[in-house]
């Protein structure tokens, strides 16, 4: 009698054992997924990425002809592509006696405004006659460089000039015939005139 009462204590023992048991992992099993314990989602910011600044750099015209110590004015644009505006910097660089000057060396473009300049470029005196390659570069504060390139023709500072000139006695009229040696354009020439016999004109 006292046996079997032992063995019914040890089955019931058992039994609250196994609900206890039961119970906890049920509490486990719903406290890990329910929606207060399901895991977060991590919120990810987007970090806006701001395109490089970009722009163009165009010299207008691209040649030029000058004589020997006089100058020459050519024009510099600076258009924006994108990114945030920054300052650009102009410089030129030539042979030796070419010297340059900007009317605006810097200058900031935007979608709005373009960034205009005005290149003179003055020529020596001594300079020989030849053609020269001109460069001209922009910098921009990040770095950014564009250039461009410009041909410059140098003339003799003097035109040599030779002419015939012939008198006519029945209109009095002076057609002369000028060559000019080592111009590319047209100028204006003053020439002296040498009658090396005398001439008198008899009315009948």
């Amino acid at each position: 009698m006292v046996a079997m009462k032992r063995k019914e204590i040890i089955l019931n023992a058992v039994v609250v054992i196994s609900i206890l048991i039961a119970a906890s992992f049920a509490r486990l099993y719903f406290s890990l997924n329910s929606a207060t314990h399901l895991a977060t989602p991590r919120k990810i910011t987007n970090i806006a990425t701001h395109a490089q600044f970009d722009y163009n750099l165009d010299v207008y015209p691209v040649n030029g002809t000058v004589r020997q110590g006089n100058s020459i004015l050519t024009s510099i644009n600076i258009t924006y592509i994108q990114g945030t505006t920054q300052n650009v910097t102009l410089t030129a660089t030539g042979p030796e006696g070419i010297t340059f000057s900007f009317s605006n060396q810097t200058g900031t473009p935007s979608s709005t405004d373009t960034f205009a300049s005005n290149l003179t470029i003055n020529v020596s005196d001594w300079l020989p006659t030849g053609v020269y390659s001109i460069n001209v570069t922009s910098s921009a504060f990040n770095g950014k460089t564009c250039s461009d390139s410009y041909t410059l023709t140098v003339l003799e500072a003097e035109i040599h000039v030779s002419g015939i000139s012939v008198v006519y006695s029945d209109n009095c009229s002076w057609p002369v015939q000028v060559e000019f040696i080592g111009a590319g354009s047209t100028y204006v020439a003053h020439i002296h005139l040498i009658i090396p016999v005398s001439y008198k004109y008899l009315r009948s």
